[in-house]
C-alpha cells in the first residue's frame, strides 16, 4: 500500500522521533511510504524511506497514495483536501493546549476521519474534548540499543534531560528540577549531575556536567552510567526518554500526571511525587543513590515494564491499525 506521512518538522526530539518511527516500521512491513516535509524545516534524524520537500502545505502537496497519516493539525488540513480516501490524523500530544492557535488544532482532532494516540491519557481527553474515539499506539525504544550496561565506579550520578516543550513554550517544570537538584547536591556534594541540554535550554549557575546533542548509542551509554533519571513534568503522552531509560536498567524519579502514570509505578520501577513537590523529588533522587538495593529493585522493575515497550511493538499495532483504518474509510 502507499502511505504518505505528513509532518512540518523533524528537529530532534521525541515527537519527531514518533512520526519518523512510523514512517520506517509501516515501510518495514512492505508498505510504500513517503516522508513529506517542508523545504525549510530541518531533519535532524537519518531517514530511511522516500523524503520529498514541499513549498506549502496545500493539497497538492501530499504525494499520491492510498492513505494519508497527518502529524499535526496544519498537514491534517492539507490531507483532508488532498481527496485521498483514507486520512489518519496522529495526535502525539494534545495540540489544542499547545499550539498558537487553539481552534484550529482542535478541530483537526474533531473532522479527522480517523485518529491515532500514543497513551490512554490521550485518547481519554480526545474522547471528552473531541466526542471521539482513538486507537492507541504504544511508543517504545530500542532493546539492542537501550539495554543494561555495566556501571562504572565513581560518585553517583543523575541524568536529566533539558528542553522547551515547544516553539515559544516555557521549559518542562525544570524549575522543580533545578530546586530538587540543587537540594540533592547541598545532602550529597559528591553527586555528579549530567544534564542533556537541547533547543538552546541550560540550567542556572554552574557546576553540572553538560551535553548537546546525543546518538543514541551515546545516550544510552549515559542512561546506564547514572543511578537515576528525573522527569519533573507530567506529560499527556508517554515519554520516550523514560522509556529509554527503564529498557537501561535506570530507575525513574518522576511526578504523577497522565502519561507517566501508564508506565512509572512508584516503588516498582520509579519513584514517583506529586506535581511540584520539590522536597519530595529531592528526597527520592537521594534515596535512590543512598540505597542500593532499593536502587536494584526499582532497575528490575523498570526492565520489566520496558519489554513490552519496544518499537517492534509500536511497529505491529501501527500495520495493524492501518489495516483497520483502510478498511473504515471504504
Amino acid at each position: 500500500m502507499r502511505v504518505a506521512v505528513l509532518t512540518t518538522q523533524l528537529s530532534y526530539g521525541g515527537n519527531s522521533r514518533l512520526v519518523l518511527e512510523l514512517a520506517h516500521g509501516l515501510q518495514a512491513f512492505g508498505h510504500r511510504v513517503t516522508l513529506a516535509l517542508p523545504r525549510s524545516a530541518p531533519a535532524d534524524w537519518p531517514v530511511l524511506c522516500p523524503l520529498i520537500r514541499v513549498p506549502d502545505w496545500s493539497a497538492s502537496s501530499v504525494p499520491p497514495c492510498d492513505a494519508v497519516i497527518a502529524a499535526d493539525y496544519v498537514t491534517a488540513e492539507a490531507a483532508k483536501r488532498s481527496g485521498v480516501r483514507c486520512v489518519i490524523r496522529l495526535v502525539d500530544r494534545w495540540d489544542p493546549g499547545y499550539s498558537p492557535e487553539p481552534d484550529r488544532a482542535y478541530r483537526a482532532i474533531r473532522e479527522a476521519p480517523v485518529l491515532w494516540t500514543v497513551s490512554e491519557s490521550l485518547r481519554h481527553l480526545i474522547r471528552h474534548h473531541a466526542g471521539r474515539e482513538a486507537e492507541v499506539l504504544s511508543p517504545g525504544a530500542d532493546p539492542s540499543v537501550f539495554r543494561p550496561r555495566p556501571r562504572p565506579p565513581g560518585p553517583p550520578r543523575v541524568l536529566l534531560l533539558a528542553a522547551p516543550e515547544g516553539p515559544g513554550r516555557p521549559l518542562r517544570r525544570l524549575g522543580d528540577a533545578w530546586a530538587a537538584l540543587e537540594e540533592v547536591r547541598r545532602r550529597l556534594p559528591e553527586v555528579q549531575i549530567h544534564v542533556v541540554c537541547r533547543d538552546g535550554a541550560s540550567p542556572p549557575g554552574g557546576g553540572w556536567i553538560l551535553h548537546g546533542r546525543l546518538t543514541d548509542e551515546a545516550l544510552a551509554g549515559l542512561y546506564a552510567q547514572c543511578d537515576t533519571f528525573v522527569y519533573p513534568d507530567p506529560s499527556d503522552e508517554v515519554p520516550l526518554s523514560v522509556i529509554e531509560s527503564m529498557a537501561s536498567g535506570t530507575p525513574v524519579v518522576t511526578v504523577y500526571g497522565n502519561g507517566i502514570d501508564e508506565v512509572a509505578v512508584s516503588g516498582y520501577n520509579a519513584l514517583v511525587a506529586p506535581r511540584g513537590d520539590v522536597e519530595r523529588i529531592a528526597r527520592y533522587i537521594v534515596q535512590i543513590l543512598s540505597d542500593e538495593p532499593l536502587r536494584r529493585h526499582l532497575s528490575a522493575g523498570a526492565l520489566t515494564t520496558a519489554r513490552d515497550r519496544t518499537w517492534r511493538t509500536f511497529y505491529h499495532q501501527s500495520v495493524v491499525a492501518l489495516a483497520k483504518a483502510v478498511s473504515t474509510c471504504q
